[in-house]
């Protein structure tokens, strides 16, 4: 809707060189603010790691175009972050896995998701990103996997989820 070619996965060993300068997707599936979010699916990149490999991309990006020129390339980027989904799809409601909805009321635990995500915004920042889009949480009680656990009535949302 951009306009602009879907960037290369940061994952792929093509992603180097030229090509990152068409921008370079760091997200990682069943990943979340915090580093435990989605662990029983196995590996998988944080908000903390996905910013570490940001930096790696800046270094390379530093080697090929200069300090200068870095600075003034990240002043029209845009960096898009969506997350916080995960962290309670795939964390804070399966108490099954994970003790944080044991330990956290819904208002601690979503404190908790933004004295974790602010510092890595700051760093973001701190590395050059001057335009984030970062979007929002929807109604996760209308997802698919939580309207599928009969909790509602049938075509009805998991009103407490949302």
């Amino acid at each position: 809707m951009l306009g602009v070619p879907y960037p290369s996965p940061f994952a792929d060993p093509n992603t180097a060189g030229v090509k990152l300068l068409g921008g370079v997707n760091y997200a990682s599936a069943a990943a979340g603010i915090l580093d435990e979010s989605g662990q029983h699916y196995g590996e998988r990149y944080s908000l903390r790691q996905q910013v570490l490999n940001f930096e790696t991309t800046l270094d390379q990006l530093r080697t090929m175009m200069g300090r200068d020129n870095l600075t003034s390339f990240l002043a029209k980027s845009i960096a898009i972050l969506v997350f916080g989904s995960n962290d309670y799809i795939n964390n804070y409601l399966m108490p099954s896995i994970y003790a944080s909805s044991f330990n956290y009321n819904p208002a601690q635990f979503s404190n908790l998701l933004l004295n974790r995500y602010a510092p890595q915004l700051l760093t973001l920042y701190n590395l050059g990103i001057r335009k984030m889009f970062i979007a929002g949480i929807g109604p996760l009680g209308c997802i698919p996997n939580q309207r599928a656990t009969g909790q509602a009535a049938p075509g009805r949302c998991v009103d407490y989820v949302n």
